[in-house]
């Protein structure tokens, strides 16, 4: 039987108790700090078996191919031309944006950075903001004020490869026990050994590069977006006495690990940043984040508060639902859409898949199915989806912030009892957000 994510977090959370991890150290690094996170994400991936069933053909094949040539020229291109290694201008505030991109007013822009960015630039502080990942920025308009990490990070990574390091005989025994408490508790295979090792490297290489950077750029304070992927950057900025400020970017719950720290005194973690700025003060109480009161801001959703103003005046289509996508799942949703499709009769079904999921999600045969016989809506990857939700009654989906989103557009929101509709538990209230079920619609 599959773990839910609330079973994994909870294990997770009672393993690093019993073993007094946030306390454990090797050569200096607090390694469950800088694992954490890729442990969660490893136990959950084996929890919820992520797989796609899509099939290739040759045709296919070729087109991927060539598309994954052309695509890694022009981001080593983009690494070499923006890296931040020539970059010596100090600054007041270094921005690092998140990898989603959304269009706003005909140009692709971080939507949780973007209005913190306008903000400071009126205050008049001068900003260099930094992208972490070709894979998705390359939708991002470049310019001399945006520089990149992907050459520092292939470095980081090469270099890893060709280092070792030793860990001392206690360090050992106490990674062969944890290793052995972690597989048996989560039926996870996990190598802890290297993993431990790859990261100590990584985690060194890329604080020397980020306090060079600082050293550099010299500035007061740092934006950031996922705090989880960045404990070195957070490092460097906390020895240099460095404000870091993390903003929200998604669902945070007691039933996910992300923010949550439940057994933690507030201020003590290393590389966890110095405030957060949360969307209201629901989201700030819903789990234990690890900072004192006084630094966590109730800063709002700016983004989200300009869009639905903009289409607060939809013209609201009573018989149009939506649903919502999600990584690792959208097999399970389709499917359960497929077996529930008589609850939707008379409605137009939109569906839209996760960005990352345009490369395969319309060769699923679920997809097929569902276009072909029951004429389900698949939305376009370029599709304005908040002028869909405010168009829309009803949005559909497991645990994805959208369904949070929809809310702003007077959505009636529908979970599906599928893996990840544990973040959704503490918002359920059966008026705006309830659990979907075959007479959802009927009510």
């Amino acid at each position: 039987m599959q773990a839910s994510i609330q079973e994994v977090t909870s294990k997770i959370i009672e393993i690093e108790k019993r073993n007094d991890l946030f306390s454990w150290h090797i050569d200096d690094i607090y390694i469950w700090e800088i694992i954490r996170y890729k442990v969660y994400m490893m136990a959950l991936n084996n929890a919820l078996e992520r797989s796609q069933s899509q099939k290739k053909n040759i045709v296919t094949k070729v087109k991927s191919f060539y598309k994954k040539v052309v695509f890694n020229l022009r981001k080593y291109f983009n690494a070499i031309i923006h890296q931040p290694y020539t970059d010596s201008v100090a600054v007041d505030v270094m921005i690092i944006e998140s990898s989603r991109k959304l269009l706003f007013e005909g140009e692709y822009i971080d939507p949780y950075t973007k209005f913190t960015y306008d903000k400071l630039l009126c205050e008049g502080k001068s900003i260099t903001k930094y992208q972490s990942s070709f894979t998705f920025d390359c939708l991002a308009k470049n310019g001399s004020d945006i520089k990149h990490f992907d050459l520092p990070y292939i470095i980081a990574g090469i270099g890893a490869r060709l280092r070792t390091i030793t860990i001392n005989k206690e360090d050992e025994q106490k990674i062969k026990e944890l290793k052995e408490e972690i597989e048996t508790e989560l039926d996870l295979v996990i190598d802890l050994h290297h993993l431990i090792s790859e990261e100590i490297k990584i985690f060194k290489l890329k604080n020397r590069f980020f306090t060079k950077l600082l050293n550099k750029k010299k500035p007061k304070e740092i934006y950031l977006v996922n705090f989880c992927d960045k404990p070195a950057l957070i490092a460097s900025a906390k020895k240099q006495k460095i404000k870091v400020i993390d903003i929200q970017h998604g669902l945070i719950s007691s039933g996910d690990l992300i923010y949550n720290y439940p057994n933690t005194n507030d201020g003590t973690l290393n590389y966890f940043p110095d405030q957060f700025y949360a969307w209201s003060e629901v989201w700030s109480n819903i789990c234990k984040i690890p900072l004192k009161k006084e630094n966590i801001i109730n800063y709002g959703n700016p983004y989200l508060t300009i869009i639905s103003s903009k289409y607060k005046n939809s013209i609201v289509k009573k018989k149009q639902s939506i649903i919502i996508s999600q990584p690792g799942i959208t097999e399970l949703i389709l499917d359960l859409l497929i077996k529930n499709i008589n609850s939707f009769k008379g409605y137009e079904i939109l569906f839209k898949f996760h960005p990352n999921e345009y490369s395969y999600g319309f060769g699923l045969e679920q997809t097929k199915l569902l276009q072909s016989k029951y004429k389900v809506v698949f939305l376009d990857e370029k599709i304005d989806l908040y002028q869909k939700l405010a168009e829309s009654v009803n949005a559909y989906g497991a645990g994805s912030t959208t369904l949070i989103e929809a809310l702003e557009f007077n959505c009636k929101v529908f979970v599906f009892n599928l893996p990840s509709s544990e973040w959704m538990i503490p918002f359920i209230d059966d008026k705006k957000i309830s659990w979907f079920n075959e007479n959802a619609l009927k009510n």
